[in-house]
């Protein structure tokens, strides 16, 4: 039920009910937590919603609490090295945050891989991916992972991550065009 509470967030656009969505996922996650603390799931979903709640109400406001929920996703990893969301979840991570909080853009590249090796199909796997690629200096691959997040996002009506996929396509054209401009 957890996890249904969390997908159901993330396909929202209403901030409201999102919120609310993370909120149920986080309480549920923490029931099942506390009857099974050795659930890669829930500890994996109680990493999510509640460092989504965080992150809407001011990461800056709250980069303490977000540094310590890391260890929900640790242990998620820890019980399942091959949870691709986990480790989609862990790149993402190591993706954004700054070099001197951990952050890791070529570490961050190698777990995404894996986690689009094991969820090809998956959309924000697949943009989070780009989003490495980019970063990493490979503009071409990323565009490729575009193109199959987009794919994917479109099949899933994932219209979030669509919107990002669309958003990331268009920074790149314009910075593209503003390359080729003499």
């Amino acid at each position: 039920m957890a996890a249904r509470c969390l997908r159901a967030a993330e396909s929202r656009n209403d901030d409201e009910t999102t919120r609310a969505l993370y909120r149920r996922a986080q309480d549920l996650a923490a029931r099942a937590l506390q009857e099974n603390p050795n659930s890669a799931q829930a500890n994996f979903v109680f990493f999510a919603a509640r460092g989504r709640i965080l992150l809407a109400e001011g990461p800056l406001k709250n980069l303490i609490q977000l540094h310590n929920i890391d260890g929900y996703l640790d242990r998620a990893l820890e019980l399942d090295p091959t949870y691709a969301h986990a480790l989609a979840a862990k790149g993402g991570l190591l993706l954004d945050l700054p070099f001197y909080l951990g952050g890791d853009p070529r570490l961050a590249e190698q777990i995404l891989r894996r986690a689009v090796e094991l969820n090809p199909t998956g959309p924000g796997t697949r943009l989070g991916l780009a989003r490495a690629l980019l970063r990493n200096g490979d503009p071409s691959g990323a565009r490729q992972q575009l193109m199959h997040a987009g794919h994917y996002a479109c099949m899933e009506r994932r219209a979030k991550t669509l919107s990002e996929v669309r958003q990331l396509i268009s920074e790149m054209d314009a910075a593209h065009a503003k390359a080729d401009i003499p």
